[in-house]
């Protein structure tokens, strides 16, 4: 019983600890959104202003400049890879992470 708790315990410390290096890495990282036909592709990378109000911003500018365009979604052409543990928490927290995932795309 005592081995389980202490196994347990440090199985959660990895879990942390992985977790806060990796928010200290992933700094100038690019995200990249496309609607499905990339009629309009757009970037975020947060840690230089560019984060997904600037995204938002952009993609209304382009449906306004672009009238035929306006029933488009904007699809994020990253995956969530859940066995890298270690980005739980930028999973969590990022709004990157919110939009629809289109796959089979020429970003991915």
């Amino acid at each position: 019983m005592k081995r389980k708790i202490i196994i347990i315990i440090i199985a959660l410390f990895i879990l942390i600890i992985s977790n806060i290096a990796n928010m200290f890495l992933t700094f100038g990282k690019w995200y990249v959104f496309s609607t499905e036909n990339e009629e309009c592709v757009l970037a975020t990378i947060p840690t230089m202003g560019r984060d997904t109000k600037y995204l938002n911003r952009n993609f209304k500018r382009f449906k306004k400049e672009h009238p035929e365009y306006k029933d488009l979604v904007l699809y994020r052409t990253f995956k969530m890879e859940l066995w890298k543990f270690w980005k739980w928490y930028e999973y969590y927290i990022r709004d990157e992470y919110r939009y629809p995932y289109i796959g089979n795309h020429a970003n991915n």
